[in-house]
C-alpha cells in the first residue's frame, strides 16, 4: 500500500501561494463569501475563505499571511483526519471572527 503525500495533492497547475513570514507556500483556495454588513462607520464589506495547505504548513490560528497580495488573518485551522493536509480559514484583518 502507498500513503498519499501532502504533495499529492497540490498539483502545479492547480495550486496558488500563500506568503507566512516571508516563506512561500503551496495551497489551494477553496470556499469563498462575501458579505455586506451596516457598521460603526457605514456599510462593511467582510470576506472570508479558506485555503487548503500541506500539515508543514506553519500557519496558525490568529497569525496573518499574504494571499493574492491581500493580507489575511487565520481565524481557524481544521486538520483533516489523515494529517496530511488542514484547511485554513481566513478572514480580513479587521472583519469578522467566525
Amino acid at each position: 500500500m502507498t500513503l498519499a503525500l501532502s504533495t499529492d495533492f497540490l498539483i502545479p497547475e492547480f495550486s496558488e501561494t500563500l506568503t507566512y513570514l516571508g516563506t512561500s507556500y503551496s495551497c489551494i483556495q477553496s470556499e469563498v463569501s462575501e458579505d455586506t454588513r451596516i457598521a460603526e462607520g457605514g456599510l462593511d464589506l467582510d470576506d472570508e475563505l479558506s485555503l487548503v495547505v500541506a500539515i508543514a504548513c506553519p500557519v496558525a490560528e490568529n497569525s496573518t499571511l499574504t494571499f493574492r497580495s491581500t493580507s489575511w488573518r487565520c481565524i481557524r485551522v481544521v486538520t483533516d483526519s489523515g494529517n496530511i493536509m488542514k484547511r485554513l480559514y481566513l478572514a480580513k484583518p479587521f472583519g469578522k471572527v467566525g
